[in-house]
């Protein structure tokens, strides 16, 4: 076994690389161990033993995430996209409603939320569910912003940078799921609990990433939050 004193006078290290090794002592029987690992791997056993604890978590950029269907969509007063657009398939009479979203001019919709008692605050991270009836050059980029509220705040502030997913259709009438979108910081640094107000949008300025010449209809959104 390695030496207790010369263990406890390595130098500490507050933010170590994923390469750097880790030192330990374990006891799997009657003979105590050392053994080292790079921190990589710890953070990985790590990281396994709090998935399990959630049947719907997820691992992303090395923290545990739950998933949060945001429904309850309604277009914003200011610029807003379109009234909700109800339909149903022509066949099963699969009954859906979704959001239309000018290919011109960029259009909103808000969903507000309580943050769930696990959320440990900071950044989240969305996927965008949508449609198209019609168009050609099939690309959308889709984003989202927000802003939190604790007990007592003024309801008057701004929300923070939008984060974006681009996504392409291709199929009148077909669901599309979009990429996942980069972090997405809340102004206002909500923690569990907190009022948050979401805001959805299309770039339909983005002459790369959204091409769609036509409306493109927003389903609803998957929210991903860190857990405690």
């Amino acid at each position: 076994m390695a030496d207790p004193k010369k263990l406890t006078q390595m130098t500490e290290v507050t933010l170590p690389l994923l390469t750097d090794l880790a030192y330990t002592v374990i006891n799997p029987g009657s003979v105590p161990q050392g053994m080292k690992m790079p921190w990589q791997s710890l953070l990985t056993l790590f990281l396994a033993q709090n998935v399990a604890r959630y049947a719907d978590a997820s691992v992303i950029n090395n923290k545990v995430h739950k998933q949060l269907w945001l429904a309850g969509w309604m277009n914003a007063i200011t610029s807003g996209c379109g009234d909700q657009y109800l339909d149903e398939s022509s066949t099963n009479k699969v009954n859906m409603g979704s959001f239309p979203f000018d290919k011109d001019a960029i259009e909103y919709a808000f969903v507000n939320v309580a943050m769930p008692d696990d959320y440990a605050g900071g950044d989240v991270y969305a996927k965008f569910y949508w449609k198209h009836l019609a168009g050609t050059a099939f690309k959308v980029s889709w984003g989202l912003q927000a802003v939190g509220f604790g007990d007592g705040d003024a309801l008057d502030a701004a929300y923070g940078t939008a984060q974006y997913a681009n996504d392409e259709g291709g199929t009148a009438g077909h669901l599309y799921i979009s990429p996942l979108t980069a972090a997405i910081t809340p102004a206002g640094t909500p923690a569990a609990g907190d009022f948050v107000s979401l805001r959805a949008l299309r770039k339909a300025d983005d002459g790369s990433n959204d091409t769609l010449d036509a409306d493109a209809y927003l389903i609803g959104v998957m929210l991903w939050y860190p857990v405690e």
